[in-house]
């Protein structure tokens, strides 16, 4: 709006042992959002709030995850539902925090 852009993507990805036995393990599935807000101008890209000076403290970045079992023995990785649920989990926080950052752009504006 106005030229402001909110972007956001996944910055990572990886699936970790949480816990385990001789029969199976218990698998955890991280996903890393982080979003920003840029102003085109004149084609170039300013980060937003022009207030704050360090640019990574201008980025939301939050993790989601979510589990899943593995039994030994069954090599399966997560399933598009457990992905899915990590994803939404970070997307959420990230929304969080991009709420102050939304207001301090809303305050700049004349």
């Amino acid at each position: 709006m106005n030229g402001y852009e909110i972007r956001a993507g996944i910055t990572a990805t990886n699936t970790v042992a949480h816990a385990g036995s001789n029969v199976g393990r218990t698998m955890q599935s991280n996903i890393s959002v982080a979003s920003r807000i840029v102003r085109n101008r004149d084609s170039t890209l300013v980060h937003v709030p022009i207030g704050i000076k360090t640019v990574n403290d201008k980025v939301a970045v939050a993790v989601g995850f979510d589990t899943f079992s593995e039994i030994e023995g069954l090599s399966r990785s997560a399933t598009r539902d457990v992905v899915m649920r990590a994803f939404r989990k970070g997307a959420a926080e990230v929304a969080d925090k991009m709420v102050p950052l939304i207001l301090k752009v809303a305050s700049e504006i004349h």
